[in-house]
């Protein structure tokens, strides 16, 4: 009976912070997801372009430049697809909404780990 107080005390805490750690977890995971989305991205150009630095010294020929077209495709369409799911004005409307009481998207809630939700020094600096 005695440890009732410190225990509800504990689980009032988590629960007042939870909706700042829940923006903070969402802006880490499209941060992430944007960058994955560039990275992607900037490899199906390198493909596309044949900027293999083999490929500079020597020039493409033809078939080369049809492998580095199908196999840089395959990257470019997937970042492309990444880079608009995880843009910056769906992050800023989903936390909008969010601020004003609506439950996060289940996609985005399926991505969320644990990671996430971790605070780094930079984080605390900024004001969220």
């Amino acid at each position: 009976m005695k440890y009732l107080a410190p225990l509800l005390l504990l689980f009032a805490q988590t629960a007042l912070g939870q909706g700042r750690d829940s923006v903070l977890a969402v802006h880490h995971l499209f941060a992430q997801k944007r960058g994955n989305g560039q990275a992607l991205t900037a490899t199906g150009n390198d493909l596309l372009r044949g900027a293999t630095p083999e490929q500079r010294a020597t020039g493409t020929t033809l078939k080369e430049s049809r492998q580095g077209t199908a196999l840089g495709a395959l990257p470019l369409l997937a970042g492309w697809t990444k880079e608009a799911q995880f843009s910056a004005e769906r992050e800023r409307d989903i936390i909008w909404r969010y601020q004003e009481g609506e439950a996060l998207p289940a996609d985005v809630r399926r991505k969320l780990r644990r990671r996430h939700f971790h605070r780094s020094a930079r984080d605390l600096a900024q004001k969220w």
